[in-house]
């Protein structure tokens, strides 16, 4: 029996509640916005093992790709060590089934 992967969505969502990850939390629990550290890989205070690079590529792609995730790029902050981005999970939209 296939064993179903956890979407992104509810993976993020774990992980915004969990708060285990530094600087990942809730800007607006209620319109379901939250920041995301976006700091270069170059700057200091970065500690990711092997391959940043490929990792946010990875993780940016997958956020834009996925129809959950809106980014708020008016509330987003490109500065240095407070470099964040800021997006807004959107209502659910269930899939129809006619064919």
């Amino acid at each position: 029996m296939p064993v179903q992967r956890m979407r992104m969505r509810q993976w993020l969502e774990n992980q915004i509640e969990s708060s285990t990850v530094s600087g990942l939390n809730w800007v607006d629990k209620d319109t379901k916005m939250f920041s995301i550290p976006w700091k270069h890989a170059a700057r200091h205070g970065w500690e990711m093992a092997k391959d940043p690079c490929t990792w946010k590529a990875n993780f940016r792609c997958a956020m834009t790709s996925v129809p959950d995730f809106e980014e708020v790029k008016d509330k987003s902050i490109n500065k240095e060590h407070r470099a964040v981005r800021i997006f807004r999970m959107l209502p659910v939209r269930r899939k129809s089934r006619d064919k």
